[in-house]
């Protein structure tokens, strides 16, 4: 996805979540309280229907020009979509209280606050996985969304109190909800009907099980983040003992010191060689393919290659993480690997690093060279941050050639080809 993409993709989703916690908050409101901004509200109603048609056009056109998927081509994620956001974001565009006459079922358009949970969720997992703060931006919206709609439905089953104005019924049904949710009942307002009695249950029930979940979540989050500190510590006390015993320059002390440092604060101590080796063969090759056959299908060299030659290939590529500095290869040595960059960034240079060349990032690959010939290293690549690269060795690229001599043959006419025009 190129940088204008993705700025297109993230203004346009800010519209939507805009647009659809607009509508979150007065669809229920004006359908209960009849304020002055009724009228204005229903004007511009109009406008949300285009902004979410729109985003039917847009979310088809999105998916037909996606290539981030790592399962499925083009064509089955627009049938995934189809299948399932589709019609969650075309009955939140249609109108049908207009269609039908019913102001009521203006509340079906409130299905798009699933989609935005997606997006949310997609945009942490995908470009801020390391962040636990917009995890919990994500939790403290659900929940500003869910004492909305408690307060809302208590205003519903007790009545609006006459002698109150539209702000003193709402903000009074929210100190209800709030204080129901937070102890066993809110002895400032009286029960009078079995409605109000189950509906007051049912809360202090939510209140338990959210306050039983968070208090899980935090504990669990300080036992995890507990162990993590203490695996780093022990690593640092064990990195200063062999330094003092074995007089490590100060310089090579601060890279280890760094790399545990990623370690345990960015990657919480995974280990993905390890959890791949502790799962079940089939589980094994149905992960591996899911993480690196991405890598693998970006290459030329393996574009349009078999579908089973893939798979067994990605199973071959092994995780490797490097530090700030550290070289893969220097020009003229001899090597058997090639290498997919997973994340971070590295420099080529040329001959004793004397000349700079460009920058390897995030789906690159190179070193394919040294898989078909027995030639030097014609260039010297260094990480500049920390990177995660896959490795992929002659000897196991070859066992996998060996089983699609058709595929290898085409491959080795690409390769020399390749060197053909470069020489």
């Amino acid at each position: 996805m190129s940088k204008a993409t993705k700025t297109t993709y993230f203004i346009w989703n800010f519209i939507i979540l805009l647009s659809t916690s607009i509508i979150a908050f007065f669809i229920p409101f004006e359908i209960i309280y009849k304020t002055k901004y009724t009228e204005l509200f229903d004007n511009s109603y109009w406008i949300f229907s285009v902004i979410f048609i729109l985003d039917v056009i847009f979310s088809i056109a999105q998916k037909h020009n996606s290539m981030e998927n790592f399962c499925y081509n083009n064509k089955e994620t627009i049938e995934k979509y189809y299948r399932s956001w589709f019609f969650v974001d075309l009955l939140s565009a249609i109108p049908f209280d207009f269609l039908f006459g019913l102001r009521i079922l203006r509340l079906i358009r409130l299905i798009k606050i699933a989609k935005i949970f997606y997006i949310l969720n997609r945009i942490r997992n995908t470009y801020l996985k390391y962040s636990s703060f917009f995890k919990i931006i994500i939790l403290s919206y659900a929940f500003l969304l869910f004492l909305h709609f408690i307060s809302i439905g208590w205003t519903l089953i007790s009545g609006i109190n006459p002698f109150l104005n539209n702000s003193s019924n709402y903000f009074k049904s929210l100190y209800w909800t709030i204080t129901t949710l937070t102890s066993f009942g809110n002895q400032d307002v009286k029960i009078t009907s079995n409605s109000q009695m189950i509906y007051s249950i049912i809360v202090m029930l939510i209140g338990i099980a959210i306050f039983a979940i968070v208090i899980a979540l935090i504990v669990n989050h300080f036992i995890r983040k507990g162990k993590n500190r203490n695996d780093y510590l022990r690593s640092i006390e064990q990195l200063r003992l062999f330094s003092e015993k074995r007089q490590i320059p100060s310089q090579l002390q601060k890279r280890i010191e760094d790399f545990y440092t990623f370690k345990f604060d960015i990657q919480k101590g995974f280990n993905e060689e390890q959890f791949l080796y502790n799962l079940p063969i089939g589980l094994k090759n149905e992960v591996s393919l899911f993480l690196k056959r991405t890598a693998i299908e970006k290459m030329p060299l393996f574009k349009d290659s078999d579908e089973d030659f893939i798979n067994e290939l990605a199973t071959k590529l092994r995780p490797i993480l490097l530090t700030p500095g550290d070289y893969v290869f220097r020009a003229g040595e001899f090597g058997e690997e090639m290498f997919f960059v997973l994340n971070g960034e590295l420099d080529v240079f040329t001959k004793k690093d004397s000349f700079y060349l460009t920058t390897l990032k995030e789906n690159d690959f190179f070193g394919e060279i040294a898989l078909f010939y027995d030639k030097p290293r014609t260039a010297s690549i260094r990480a500049i941050t920390f990177c995660e690269i896959y490795l992929l060795h002659k000897e196991e690229f070859n066992s996998v050639m060996a089983k699609y001599p058709r595929i290898a043959k085409q491959i080795k006419l690409k390769i020399d080809k390749f060197l053909q025009s470069t020489s």
